[in-house]
C-alpha cells in the first residue's frame, strides 16, 4: 500500500467532530492502496498495469496474453490453457509482441501488436494486449480511441471495458473510468481487480458509498487480501462505521501487520472513545515505520491522558 502522505486528523479536544475530520485522510490512503493494484510504472496519471485477460491462455509478466481469443472475435469466455483459434499469423504475431515485451522491447511489442491486429481485427486479445502497451507507452489518447472502437463493435466483451476503464483512468476520466468498468463487471462479476478499480475511482472522486461498496466486494472476493481489508476498514471508517472499521483492520492485522492498518485501528478505537487500544494501535504504527510528526503527537496526547 502506498503510504499516505495526509495529516492525521485524529479524534481529540480540538477536533469535536472525528469522523468527518478523517474523510480526508481515508479517501486518499484507500485510493493510494487500490491504486498500486492498478499501475504498471509511472503515477496515477500516466500508466495503468496491463491487467490479465483470464479468458485467454498464458500471460507474461506485464499481464498481456500470448493466445487469442475464440475465433471469429467473439466475446471471450474460453478457459485458460485452451488452444487459441484465430488467424495463424495474427496469433503468431501476438506471441512474438508478448516475447518482445518480456525482452523489455516495448517499442517493438507494440508495433508488433499492431502488426497482428493488422492481420485480424477480429483478434480481440491483440486489441486488448495493444491497449494495454499503448498505455504503458503512454498513448493514452492511443488507446482511448482503440478502446473505444472496439467496445461499440464488441458489446459483451469484459476484458475490453476493463481496458478502456484502464486507459480512462490513466487520463483522469474518473466517471468514465467507473462507467467502463461497471460494465465490465456487470458482463463477469468475476472478472479480476474490477472492484477494487471501481472502489478507487469512486474514492477519488469522493463517493465514499460507493467506494465502500465495491471495496466490500473485493474483500468478499478475496477476503485474505490484507490490503482490501486494510482499504476496507479505511472506508468504513470515513463512513461513520467506527465499529465495523475496528472488526475489519483487526482482520487485515491478522494477515499483515502494517502501520497503515494500525493507524486506521488507532482511530476508530478513539472515536469510540478507548484511549488504551488507541494509545497502542498508534505506537504499533510507529514500530512498523510510521514516523509522522503528527503521529507521534497524537501519542504524546494520549499518553499525557492516560497519566491525567
Amino acid at each position: 500500500m502506498i503510504k499516505n502522505t495526509v495529516s492525521l486528523s485524529l479524534a481529540s479536544s480540538a477536533h469535536p467532530s472525528p469522523v468527518r475530520s478523517v474523510r480526508r485522510f481515508f479517501v486518499t490512503r484507500v485510493a493510494a492502496g487500490a491504486v498500486a493494484c492498478l499501475l504498471l510504472t509511472g503515477s496515477i496519471t500516466e500508466t495503468a498495469t496491463a491487467a490479465p485477460r483470464p479468458d485467454a491462455g498464458s500471460t507474461n509478466a506485464s499481464g498481456l496474453n500470448a493466445s487469442g481469443p475464440k475465433a471469429g472475435g467473439a466475446p471471450h469466455g474460453a478457459q485458460a490453457g485452451t488452444a487459441p483459434h484465430g488467424d495463424p499469423r495474427s496469433l503468431g504475431l501476438n506471441e512474438k509482441a508478448v516475447t518482445a515485451l518480456n525482452a523489455g522491447r516495448t517499442a517493438q511489442a507494440e508495433e508488433l501488436f499492431q502488426q497482428a491486429l493488422a492481420a485480424d481485427p477480429r483478434n480481440l486479445t491483440a486489441a486488448f494486449n495493444l491497449g494495454g502497451m499503448l498505455l504503458n507507452n503512454k498513448k493514452i489518447t492511443e488507446a482511448i480511441n482503440l478502446l473505444e472502437g472496439y467496445t461499440a463493435e464488441y458489446q459483451q466483451d469484459p476484458g475490453l471495458f476493463s481496458r478502456l476503464g484502464d486507459a480512462y483512468f490513466a487520463n483522469k476520466q474518473l466517471k468514465e473510468a467507473a462507467a467502463s468498468y461497471e460494465k465490465a463487471l456487470h458482463l463477469d462479476q468475476n472478472y479480476p481487480n474490477l472492484p477494487t478499480r471501481l472502489a478507487t475511482s469512486y474514492g477519488l472522486l469522493n463517493n465514499s458509498k460507493e467506494a465502500e461498496k465495491f471495496m466490500k466486494m473485493a474483500v468478499d472476493q478475496n477476503p485474505k487480501d490484507p490490503m482490501s481489508l486494510a482499504s476496507y476498514s479505511s472506508l468504513l471508517l470515513g463512513n461513520g462505521k467506527a465499529d465495523d472499521a475496528i472488526s475489519a483492520a483487526k482482520r487485515s492485522l491478522q494477515l499483515k501487520p502494517t502501520s497503515e492498518a494500525y493507524v486506521t485501528l488507532g482511530t476508530a478505537y478513539e472515536i469510540r472513545g478507548d484511549f488504551k487500544n488507541s494509545l497502542i494501535s498508534f505506537q504499533r504504527a510507529v514500530d512498523l515505520g510510521d514516523s509522522r510528526k503528527e503521529l507521534k503527537e497524537k501519542i504524546a496526547q494520549l499518553e499525557k491522558r492516560a497519566k491525567a
